[in-house]
């Protein structure tokens, strides 16, 4: 036999020809089972990252929407009573009418539903009434009133209070006032005589605090949310403070901390917000909005003194 056949027949050369053939079946199914467990860690890991990042998105807008409308309750709870503590009552305590339609909507007493707030304050000292005569009184003048304006009269020792709308106004002199008077015209029914002598509160501010549990635009549900009323009646409408926003709790306190519905011992406020995620996240094998609650006590520092 010559050398060459010899070389031919060499378990080293049979073995690199079986090499050039291609894989095995066993070798292809071990890299496609290889493949398939990577392709599906690196989808499961993309889901996942994705899943993370919508959520901390959701959170962050949350949060951001619970920050603003504590900063707005913080700050308007902070004022109540200022320069009108004597004249109107700053906060209401029990049923409160939300949207002026003369039911009581919401409740701040506290309780599993959420609450409202109504706090009353006055940018000003209020003006003196100085004639007071059927439809009509006035004021010393410039007092700011327009026609159509919802202003606020206490009485002259402030245990009654009422909110007209100025009909008529119109300059005329008067004694008693170093400038005219500004005469304000209203509709029926007349003020009793202890309004005489009384006050007109020109920048008295009504702000309701409440929560509309599935704000509607444009036909479309927007979910819960925080809204302000301004004023005692249905003109101007509600507005959105804070979408995600549902659930509000009020607690007053006396100067030592302790709960109260007693008005004249309010002292401190505390006030808790709760809202919810916009959209629904795996939650402990559920789907669900995230939660976060947000709360704070206000010195109510013009009560404090």
């Amino acid at each position: 036999m010559t050398k060459a056949l010899q070389y031919k027949r060499s378990p080293l050369l049979c073995r690199s020809r079986a090499r050039a053939a291609g894989f095995t079946i066993v070798e292809l199914l071990v890299v496609l089972v290889i493949g398939s467990i990577l392709g599906i860690s690196v989808v499961a890991m993309f889901i996942s990252q994705t899943r993370t990042m919508s959520l901390n998105e959701d959170l962050v807008d949350l949060e951001q929407n619970l920050r603003v409308a504590m900063d707005m309750l913080h700050r308007d709870v902070r004022m109540a009573g200022a320069y009108s503590k004597d004249s109107f009552p700053p906060f209401v305590i029990g049923g409160i009418d939300s949207d002026g339609d003369g039911s009581l909507d919401e409740n701040s007493d506290g309780g599993g539903s959420p609450d409202a707030i109504q706090i009353r304050y006055s940018e000003t000292f209020g003006l003196e009434i100085v004639t007071l005569s059927g439809t009509e009184f006035r004021v010393c003048s410039p007092s700011g009133v327009v026609v159509d304006q919802i202003i606020a009269l206490s009485n002259i020792d402030g245990s009654s209070s009422i909110e007209i709308p100025v009909k008529g106004i119109g300059s005329v002199a008067c004694a008693g006032c170093t400038n005219n008077c500004d005469k304000i015209n209203y509709d029926p029914p007349v003020l009793s005589s202890d309004y005489d002598g009384g006050a007109l509160w020109n920048e008295l501010k009504t702000l309701t605090y409440f929560i509309e549990p599935d704000y509607i635009q444009n036909g479309k549900s927007l979910g819960p949310a925080l809204m302000q009323k301004t004023g005692s009646d249905l003109i101007p409408p509600p507005y959105v403070v804070a979408f995600g926003v549902n659930d509000l709790q009020i607690v007053y306190r006396d100067i030592d901390g302790t709960a109260t519905t007693t008005l004249a011992d309010i002292r401190r406020v505390e006030i808790e917000l709760t809202g919810e995620t916009r959209n629904a996240h795996n939650t402990g094998g559920g789907s669900s909005p995230r939660t976060r609650t947000m709360t704070t006590e206000v010195l109510v520092r013009n009560l404090t003194y």
